[in-house]
């Protein structure tokens, strides 16, 4: 092979790319000299030239994405052949793979996903006993993966002081993989509940947080991952939590108290009528029951309504739960 040096500017060829200059063909490479030379050397002739072209099946990808590259190894020349041989694929610069070219081409699919962030892929082809080595370079880049949150109650309904509890299942989104890190935010409309790290239960990867805060009505909770390197924030449906007045035990009467007609009063107390008794009862979230006299005998209540009676007035009996 004759080498005859040539100095000059060449914008953008990486190393080892071939070039045609008056009509001879040359080898490029920057590791002459001190290092910051650019060197030419004719090669073979131009019938025995190849060129190698790199893609990617996705760029950019996300975190976990399965990504294959295929090198095309053609000839300079068309019909002069079909190349064959093999081509080394490297990443950030180390090789990891050696495959053979078939038809012109060689495929790569890393083992292991690529990390987060941009990557150097090249693909070196050999060259075999007819046709010159060639290569190719590509930038990969891996971006963080989308993310979805389940949310799901322990008791809904729930009644009221009963401990109610939220979990939250991270999922990466196709076609992301991985287990996500960090923590889940729950709220209750917009009041923050608690903040509960991520861990792995059962094979999901979970958040979960206990109350028993919550008052009687409807709740909108829904939960927060908050992200991290790797995958991206997202927020689940909301959930509409009911917490209802407790109804966890049964409280006998006599028959002579005869308990009639209930409502729940402006405290969110429930209240009810014994009208042989002569008595207006009163059942609190909690569940406690208390008995309160009418003053005048031989009023007997049958019915009632919010707000239409003041226990105040009343004299109370001891209270039973």
């Amino acid at each position: 092979m004759r080498q005859s040096p040539i100095n000059g500017h060449f914008l953008g060829l990486p190393e080892g790319a071939v070039l045609l200059l008056d009509g001879r063909v040359f080898r490029i490479t920057y590791q002459g000299g001190t290092g910051n030379d650019v060197v030419l050397s004719e090669v073979s002739p131009i019938s025995d030239m190849t060129t190698t072209a790199l893609t990617s099946t996705t760029n950019p990808s996300v975190v976990g994405q399965s990504v294959t590259f295929t090198a095309f190894v053609t000839p300079v020349v068309a019909g002069s052949g079909t190349p064959t041989g093999n081509v080394v694929f490297s990443v950030d610069g180390v090789a990891v793979a050696t495959v053979p070219v078939v038809a012109g081409q060689a495929s790569f699919t890393p083992s292991a996903a690529l990390p987060l962030g941009p990557h150097a892929i090249t693909a070196e082809y050999s060259g075999d006993g007819t046709f010159t080595a060639s290569a190719a370079a590509l930038l990969e880049r891996v971006d963080p993966a989308d993310t979805s949150v389940g949310l799901v109650s322990s008791s809904n309904p729930a009644s009221f002081d009963q401990p109610v509890t939220f979990t939250a299942t991270v999922s990466v989104t196709s076609p992301g993989a991985g287990t996500p890190t960090g923590t889940v935010t729950f709220f209750d409309g917009t009041t923050e509940l608690g903040t509960v790290a991520l861990q792995v239960v059962g094979g999901f990867d979970q958040a979960s947080f206990t109350t028993d805060g919550l008052t009687i009505g409807s709740h909108v909770i829904t939960a927060f991952y908050n992200g991290d390197d790797n995958f991206i924030s997202s927020t689940s449906s909301a959930l509409n939590q009911s917490v209802v007045f407790p109804y966890s035990g049964i409280h006998e009467f006599s028959v002579s108290n005869y308990p009639f007609e209930s409502v729940v009063g402006p405290d969110g107390n429930l209240y009810f009528t014994e009208s042989i008794a002569n008595r207006i009862g009163r059942i609190t979230p909690a569940g406690v029951v208390t008995e309160f006299v009418i003053p005048t005998a031989n009023r007997v209540p049958s019915t009632t309504s919010a707000g239409a009676v003041r226990p105040a007035d009343l004299v109370r009996e001891p209270s039973r739960g």
